[in-house]
C-alpha cells in the first residue's frame, strides 16, 4: 500500500502522514512538468520525522515519472521523551501508557476530570519504545503540541489528567485491556482524580473501544465521545449505554470509506431508542467531505469548527461513579463521598477494614444485611433505597446529610439502643429518657412495663402516664425496666429531613428545662448545631440528661450540656430536657446530625475559654459537677449556651455556684473585673468524709484559685489538682465555701493576708496578722461614685461582717480597706 503526492513545482516541502499513511510501506512523489530536484521531509503530524528523501523527479507530463520513498520499519523509529508534559508510564499489568498531569497536580489539593483516550489501529505498538505512536493524534497529541488541556466551562477552568494506553498487536480491540487498565488509573490516583468527571474518548478503532466501553461500566464515565468507531452496534449495548444514562457525542466524517458513517449513525439511533432513553439523547457531529480520518477537527482545542469543542462538552456533564461490594470486596474502589454505593453482598462490620463509609447515594440489594457496628458509620449524602436488613447496633450511627432522600424502602431498619447507666441488679427500678429514631413507633417499643412509662406535661412540668399510642418524632418519653444493661430496638422507616415540634413556657419554676425532646435521628445530634440554628431561638441553649446511677446517695441525678460543660452530641434514642424561654416551634434538621459521637457517654470538647469544674464525691462512689468559665464574651447576666441553674439533684449529692440569687451547675463571667470571691453550695444526705477536687482547671499556672473553708479557715489550692477531704454532716451548706481568686488567699493558711469577700449583700474582712488594727471599709461602684461609707473596722482572725444591703443593685463593686499604712482594694459582687 502507499501514499502519494503531486509535485508541481521546485520546492522543499513536508508531507503530513495521516493514519491510513500509517499501513504504508512507501511513498509516492509525481511530477507534473519538467523540473529539477525536490527535497521531501515526511513526518507524522504528531512533529516526529520518520523518514527524508532528497533527489531530482524529471518528467514531461503530469505523473509520468515517480519517485518511492520506502518507510523505515517501526523498530528503529524514535522513541525518545515525548515532549508537551506528558511521560511513558506502565501499569502493573504491563499495559504501556502515555500520562499527562496537571502541572499543580501534587501540591493544589484539587481533584480533576480523568479522560482516557484510545488510539487507532495503525497506533499499536510494544509499550515502549513504540508508545510515541500513540501521540499521533487525539488528546495525546494536543497534549504534545503543548496545549496544558486546560478550558473554561461555565466560567470555571477545568485542566485534565490524560492517559493513553497503548494497545499490543497481539490483541485485536481494547475490550479487554479498557476496564481493567481504567480501574488501575482510579487506584493510582485515587487522591487527585475527580471520579464524577471520567471521560472516555477514541478514535477509528478506539472509538469502538469506547463504544464497548461506555456499554461495559456505564456507571463509571460521565460522557463519552466515539469518533468514527469501528464497529457495529448491537441492541444489548446500546440500551446499557442508554439505562447508564451515558451522554454520548459521536464524530463521525460523511466521506468515510474505511469504516462508514452508518455505523455512528446506527448506534445514535439504537440508543435513543432504547426503553429507559437516556437524558440528554445521544448525538452525532457529522463532517461533510471529510473520510475517516477527522481527528483534526474532532479534537480541536479551539472553537473554530465546533463552537462547543469535545473537551468543553465532555466537561458539562458530572456522574456519580458506582462503587459495587460483592460480600468481600469493593470494585471498582473504595467508596467515597462522591459514588454511589451498591451493595450487594451481606456487608460485614466487625472486620478491621470495611466498617463505614461515606456515599453519594446508597442502594442496599434484595437479600442483604448490613450490620452497623458501635462507633462505626455509614452516612449517605443523597438518595438511600434498602431492600433488604439495615442493623444499627447501639453505639453505632447512620447518618443522612441536608440533601438526603429516602426513595424505594421495601426493607427493614432497625436500631438498636442500649439503656443509660442501668443498675447493677435486678432490684431496682431503672428510668431511662427515651426518643424514637424511626417512623411507627408506640409505647409498646419502650422497655419495662406499662406502669412505668411516662411522657412530660410541659405546661405545669408534671409527668403523666403513657400507657397506649404513638410516640412523636422529636419528642422525649420515660420508660424503665428491672434487667440492667437492657438494649431496646426500634424497627421502621428511619427519620429523616425537618422534625418541627411544639414547645411551651411554664409559670412553675423549674431548675431543669421544662420541654422534654428527644434525638429523632438514627445518628447522633450535634446540640451546638441545634441550638445555634436561628429556627430554635425559644430555647436557652443548655440541655439536661437524665442519669441513673448503679450506685450513691438516692436514685439519680441530671447532666447539663451545652457550651460550657463542653457535652456536645445526644445519642440516638435518647431523650433530653430543654428550656423554652417563649413558645414556639422548634426544628430538628438533617443539618444538625454528626457523624460518630454515638456513644452512651458524650465527650467533651475542646474549649477556647479558661474553664474550672469541680468534682464532689462522696465515699459511696456517686458523684456530682459543677462548672465555671471565665472568657472575655461572658457577662455577670445570663449567658445563652453557657449558664444552666442547678437541677435539684435526687440523690441528695449536690455541688452548685451561688450567683445572682440562683444556684447554677454551669455559670460564665467575665474573666477580668472577677469577682473575688464566689460562693459553692453543696449537700450531703449522710453524715461522713467526702471529697473535693478540680479535674480540669485550664490555665492553671497564670490564675490562682483555691477552695475556702470558712469553718476551719482552711485554704485549698485547686491548681493542684489534689483531692482534698471534708467532714460534712449531713445538710446543706450555704456559706461555708468559697471559691477565691484574691492573690492573699495562698497565705491564707498561715493566717497572714488580708481577705476581703462577699456572699449575697454582705461584705467580709479578715486579716490574722494585723490583731486589733482599725481599717476604714469604703465601697465604690465601678463608675467610681461612692456607695458606702463605713467608721472604724477592728481587724484580726475573725471575719468581720458589714452590712451592704444599702446598696440595692445587683452588681460587680470595689471594696477600699485602708489602714494606717496601707491600702487595699478589691472588688466583690453583691445581690439582693
Amino acid at each position: 500500500m502507499s501514499a502519494g503526492v503531486l509535485v508541481t513545482a521546485p520546492a522543499n516541502f513536508e508531507i503530513a502522514v495521516s493514519e491510513n499513511a500509517a499501513y504504508a510501506s512507501s511513498i509516492t512523489i509525481g511530477a507534473a512538468g519538467n523540473f529539477g530536484p525536490v527535497n521531501v521531509l515526511i513526518r507524522f503530524r504528531s512533529g516526529v520525522a520518520i523518514g527524508t528523501y532528497s533527489g531530482q523527479v524529471v518528467c514531461s507530463s503530469a505523473g509520468a515519472a515517480n519517485a518511492n520513498l520506502n518507510l523505515p520499519a517501526a523498530n528503529v523509529l524514535p522513541a525518545g521523551p515525548i515532549p508537551g508534559g506528558q511521560t511513558a508510564q506502565r501499569t502493573t499489568s504491563g499495559v504501556g501508557y502515555l500520562e499527562y498531569l496537571p502541572a499543580d497536580h501534587a501540591t493544589s489539593g484539587k481533584r480533576y476530570p480523568l479522560l482516557v483516550y484510545l488510539h487507532g489501529a495503525g497506533d499499536k505498538g510494544n509499550g515502549t519504545t513504540d508508545i510515541w505512536r500513540v501521540a499521533r493524534m487525539g488528546p495525546a497529541l494536543q497534549v504534545q503540541n503543548g496545549h496544558r488541556m486546560n478550558f473554561m466551562v461555565n466560567g470555571q477552568e477545568e485542566t485534565f489528567i490524560v492517559v493513553s494506553p497503548q494497545l499490543t498487536t497481539s490483541l485485536a480491540d481494547f475490550n479487554s485491556l479498557l476496564g481493567p487498565f481504567v480501574s488501575q488509573m482510579f487506584t493510582k490516583h485515587a487522591n487527585i482524580i475527580d471520579r464524577s468527571r471520567v471521560y472516555l474518548t477514541g478514535i477509528s478503532m478506539g472509538g469502538a473501544g469506547t463504544w464497548v466501553g461506555a456499554a461495559t461500566n456505564p456507571s463509571w464515565y460521565a460522557a463519552v465521545a466515539p469518533v468514527c468507531g469501528a464497529t457495529w452496534p448491537g441492541s444489548t449495548q446500546t440500551c446499557q449505554i442508554a439505562a447508564g444514562n451515558v451522554p454520548v457525542w459521536a464524530h463521525h466524517g460523511i466521506a468515510d470509506n474505511i469504516i462508514q458513517i452508518i455505523h455512528s449513525r446506527e448506534w445514535v439511533r439504537l440508543i435513543n431508542g432504547c426503553a429507559s432513553a437516556p437524558n440528554p439523547a445521544a448525538q452525532i457531529r457529522e463532517y461533510p467531505g471529510l473520510p475517516h480520518d477527522i481527528s483534526i477537527p474532532a479534537y480541536a482545542t479551539d472553537n473554530a469548527i465546533n463552537p462547543v469543542n469535545l473537551y468543553q462538552w465532555l466537561l458539562r456533564f458530572r456522574k456519580p461513579s458506582v462503587v459495587n461490594w460483592n460480600g468481600s470486596a469493593w470494585s471498582p474502589l473504595p467508596p467515597t463521598a462522591a459514588d454511589n454505593v451498591v451493595l450487594n453482598g451481606n456487608y460485614p462490620g466487625v472486620d478491621s477494614v470495611n466498617r463505614g463509609f461515606v456515599a453519594n447515594a446508597l442502594n442496599v440489594a434484595t437479600g442483604v444485611s448490613v450490620n452497623i457496628m458501635n462507633t462505626h458509620t455509614i452516612a449517605v449524602n443523597n438518595r438511600l433505597e434498602n431492600a433488604g436488613t439495615i442493623v444499627v447496633a447501639s453505639g453505632g450511627s447512620f447518618l443522612q446529610s441536608a440533601a438526603s432522600t429516602i426513595g424505594a424502602f421495601t426493607g427493614t431498619f432497625t436500631l438498636q439502643r442500649q439503656n443509660n447507666n442501668a443498675a447493677a441488679n435486678n432490684s431496682a427500678v431503672n428510668y431511662n429518657l427515651w426518643s424514637a429514631p424511626v417512623m411507627g413507633q408506640t409505647v409498646a417499643n419502650l422497655p419495662g412495663a406499662a406502669q412505668w412509662k411516662y411522657d412530660f406535661n410541659p405546661s405545669n412540668l408534671s409527668w403523666r402516664a403513657f400507657t397506649s399510642g404513638a410516640m412523636m418524632a422529636g419528642r422525649g418519653y420515660s420508660a424503665a425496666q428491672l434487667t440492667p444493661q437492657f438494649v431496646a430496638s426500634f424497627t421502621g422507616r428511619p427519620n429523616n429531613g425537618n422534625v418541627s415540634i411544639a414547645v411551651a413556657t411554664s409559670t412553675v419554676a423549674s431548675t431543669t428545662g421544662n420541654n422534654l425532646l428527644g434525638n429523632p435521628y438514627p445518628s447522633a445530634l450535634d446540640l451546638r448545631a441545634f441550638f445555634a440554628d436561628p429556627d430554635n431561638n425559644e430555647l436557652n441553649g443548655s440541655a439536661w440528661f437524665f442519669f441513673n446511677p448503679a450506685t450513691g446517695q438516692g436514685g439519680a441525678s441530671y447532666q447539663v450540656a451545652n457550651e460550657l460543660t463542653g457535652i456536645r452530641y445526644v445519642p440516638t434514642g435518647r431523650g433530653f430536657f430543654v428550656r423554652a424561654n417563649t413558645a414556639g416551634t422548634v426544628i430538628f434538621k438533617n443539618q444538625h446530625r454528626a457523624s460518630g459521637n454515638n456513644q452512651m457517654f458524650n465527650r467533651e470538647e475542646q474549649l477556647d475559654f479558661e474553664r474550672l469544674v469541680l468534682d464532689f464525691r462522696a465515699p459511696d462512689g456517686s458523684s456530682d459537677r459543677t462548672y465555671l468559665g471565665l472568657g472575655k464574651a461572658f457577662s455577670v447576666g445570663f449567658d445563652p449556651r453557657y449558664d444552666a441553674q442547678k437541677a435539684a439533684n435526687l440523690s441528695a449529692l449536690d455541688i452548685s455556684l451561688l450567683w445572682d440569687n440562683a444556684q447554677w451547675t454551669t455559670l460564665a463571667l467575665p474573666n477580668e473585673g472577677l469577682p473575688l470571691s464566689l460562693p459553692v453550695v453543696v449537700q450531703v444526705k449522710q453524715s461522713g468524709k467526702y471529697w473535693l477536687n478540680a479535674p480540669q482547671l485550664s490555665d492553671k499556672a497564670s490564675r490562682p484559685v483555691w477552695l475556702e473553708d470558712r469553718a476551719t479557715g482552711k485554704f485549698y489550692d485547686l491548681r493542684a489538682a489534689s483531692d482534698y477531704c471534708l467532714a460534712l454532716n449531713s445538710g446543706r451548706y450555704d456559706d461555708r465555701f468559697f471559691l477565691r481568686f484574691d492573690q492573699g488567699a495562698d497565705r491564707g493558711a498561715a493566717g497572714n493576708a488580708l481577705h476581703v469577700y462577699s456572699y449575697k449583700n454582705q461584705v467580709y474582712i479578715r486579716a490574722a496578722s494585723m490583731v486589733g488594727e482599725l481599717a476604714q471599709v469604703t465601697i465604690y461602684d465601678l463608675m467610681g461614685r461612692l456607695v458606702l461609707k463605713t467608721g472604724d473596722v477592728k481587724l484580726g482572725p475573725v471575719f468581720q461582717q458589714i452590712d451592704a444591703h444599702a446598696v440595692g443593685t445587683d452588681g460587680i463593686y470595689v471594696v477600699r480597706v485602708q489602714t494606717s499604712h496601707e491600702i487595699t482594694e478589691q472588688r466583690v459582687y453583691l445581690s439582693w
